[in-house]
């Protein structure tokens, strides 16, 4: 239905295109149009009150009037969901006695933002995914356009920016292209003058690696390498974060009902890597666990995005990165829900340590003049 509909809309007056939408659903099978509706109600674009599965003509007409108010305050959507105005903290956290990293540079360095939206070449997918929205569950499929990556990157260029962070954001690149400008920021000689590095990564992805715009994964652990103490000595003994919004497979976490009963069983933690001289001082937050999708909401982003720029914008004034993720975000992220096709939709976070490492206090609006 996707491909069609965007055609018919390419093809069609902006005046008139609710109506193209409404009529072309109408002509379809009644599945489509319960489907929308189950939708439309799931997202919170309609109420459940009144939207009778067979009443057809009051559906189309709820969702023709839902459509105009959603084309109309689209732009204004946009735009409020990506004003954050980040709270400053009130000393530069001491970096004598806790472990703490320095952080008190204008700019505390680069923030370097990949934002893949447009895919163009067909893949092999060796896990097809459960939720159609995110990608067609068939032998080769085609990668869909990551609506709504625009709000995750605007949102989090805002943050950073207001961080003191040197953003730029690359738009749409192959992963050819995604590996040359990354391997051109680790051989950087400013990184010796800055404080941390920031990588924000909004793609698609799979147990494999993260793809480029031409369908081609690239390997995590091929970026994280470039960024060692080997390869990047410019960044040693400096905090390397990594944030990643990416499906890593195609399983869906349908969530778990909590038991009721007063003795819960312990959980266990996973171990943690043995540490080598290599690695330190790097931050790696994953928007889902290995092997389950990422859930993003078409106009405001993803959920990994949105609550990680909320959480900065809230607490990083007081709090170091990794309570402020591990904690608030994974937080935030795990108390979501959503329903595909009636099926409830949950996620959970994954974070990795690599090495020995400090705390990230940000210290928002405070610097020190070198001068």
């Amino acid at each position: 239905m996707e491909i069609q509909l965007s055609q018919l809309l390419d093809n069609c007056h902006p005046d008139t295109r609710v109506k193209t939408v409404i009529a072309d659903i109408e002509s379809r099978d009644g599945t489509e149009l319960k489907r929308l509706c189950g939708l439309m109600v799931s997202s919170g674009l309609i109420s459940e009150t009144g939207t009778d599965s067979g009443d057809s003509d009051h559906n189309l007409t709820r969702l023709s009037t839902a459509f105009d108010e959603l084309l109309v305050n689209i732009k204004s959507l946009e735009t409020e969901t990506n004003v954050l105005t980040v709270r400053k903290a009130t000393a530069i956290q001491s970096t004598e006695y806790n472990n703490v990293y320095p952080m008190s540079k204008k700019p505390r360095g680069y923030c370097v933002i990949i934002d893949n939206e447009f895919f163009t070449d067909e893949i092999q997918c060796t896990h097809p995914p459960e939720i159609s929205c995110e990608l067609v569950p068939l032998a080769h499929i085609q990668l869909r356009r990551r609506t709504g990556t625009t709000a995750d990157a605007n949102r989090l260029s805002s943050v950073f920016k207001q961080l003191f962070f040197a953003v730029k954001i690359h738009r749409n690149k192959t992963v050819e292209q995604m590996k040359a400008l990354l391997a051109d920021i680790a051989a950087d000689s400013a990184l010796v003058g800055h404080d941390a590095l920031a990588v924000i990564i909004l793609s698609h992805g799979a147990t494999e690696g993260i793809y480029g715009t031409d369908g081609v994964t690239v390997p995590l652990k091929s970026i994280l390498e470039m960024f060692n103490n080997e390869n990047c000595p410019q960044l040693i003994d400096k905090p390397k974060m990594f944030f990643l919004s990416a499906c890593r497979g195609g399983k869906t976490d349908p969530g778990a009902r909590k038991s009721l009963g007063p003795n819960l069983a312990a959980m266990g933690k996973p171990s943690t890597a043995p540490i080598v001289s290599t690695w330190s001082d790097m931050f790696v937050y994953f928007s889902t666990v290995e092997g389950y999708v990422s859930t993003r909401n078409i106009f405001k982003g993803s959920w990994f995005g949105q609550e990680l720029a909320n959480c900065l914008a809230e607490s990083a004034h007081r709090e170091h990165l990794n309570d402020l993720v591990t904690i608030e975000v994974a937080k935030r992220v795990s108390d979501r829900i959503t329903e595909i096709d009636g099926r409830p939709i949950k996620q959970a976070i994954e974070t990795h340590i690599r090495g020995s490492v400090n705390k990230v206090y940000f210290n928002p609006g405070l610097y020190e003049d070198d001068s």
